[in-house]
């Protein structure tokens, strides 16, 4: 079927909501073409053509200014919340960049807190290496001192130990020469003289054993009152066993 009287306008619907449209049937032969071009020419055929056309012109017309009316009103009706939606957008990006700008604060101060905490925590392990490293300086000083002791101390015992030989190596010596020496070699020993002295020389060392002796000057020769008084019973002994 071929369509007559389309035009730019919009189409408006009918009451059964199709779009108006004149509709002419098509010529079959050539005979037919030439009867509907002949009736085409035909004064009443070109009227009603004509009149279809503006009735339709005239219903398409009405029907675009009735839209147009309605979406100005309804454009009027949206017009409050359309600006109302429009200061809310404008709130909404306002707290947008408020919550960014605050997010960038944000995340600068919390840099600013891992810096410090991170300078704080380096701060703190210097801190406890150089306390760790004084400790352990200490620890050794402290075991350096000990051993400084026990080697004072064992060289102290080791002394003590070698005077304790070397006293009773001398007893022993002392001991043996006592055994095979006669009582009169040892009279002349206890005055510190050699065997066969002359009688001057015993007497000479007589009174210098009993001055040794002595209570008032025992203690400077490092003898107590119990030595010098047995010192001083050997010495008068054997003084008067060589004199005699």
């Amino acid at each position: 079927m071929r369509h007559y009287g389309s035009h730019n306008l919009p189409q408006p619907p009918t009451s059964s909501g199709r779009v108006l449209r004149i509709e002419l049937p098509m010529p079959n032969s050539e005979q037919e073409k030439r009867d509907m071009s002949e009736a085409y020419l035909d004064p009443y055929w070109q009227g009603r053509l004509l009149l279809a056309s503006i009735e339709e012109v005239v219903r398409t017309c009405q029907w675009a200014v009735q839209q147009r009316l309605k979406q100005r009103i309804q454009a009027d009706q949206e017009l409050p919340e359309r600006r109302r939606l429009t200061k809310r957008v404008a709130e909404l990006l306002y707290l947008l960049a408020t919550l960014r700008q605050a997010k960038r604060e944000a995340d600068l101060l919390w840099i600013d807190r891992e810096v410090v905490r991170i300078r704080e925590e380096r701060l703190q392990a210097e801190e406890e290496a150089r306390e760790q490293e004084q400790r352990e300086s200490a620890e050794q000083q402290a075991r350096y001192a000990e051993w400084m002791r026990q080697q004072k101390e064992w060289k102290r015992e080791r002394e003590q130990r070698e005077r304790e030989q070397q006293e009773w190596w001398e007893e022993y010596q002392r001991m043996l020469r006592n055994l095979f020496v006669s009582p009169v070699d040892h009279h002349y020993r206890t005055l510190g003289l050699e065997p066969n002295a002359p009688k001057e020389a015993i007497k000479k060392a007589y009174k210098a054993q009993m001055l040794r002796c002595h209570p008032d000057v025992a203690s400077q020769h490092g003898l107590d009152p119990q030595q010098a008084h047995t010192l001083a019973c050997k010495v008068n002994d054997a003084y008067h066993t060589l004199i005699a």
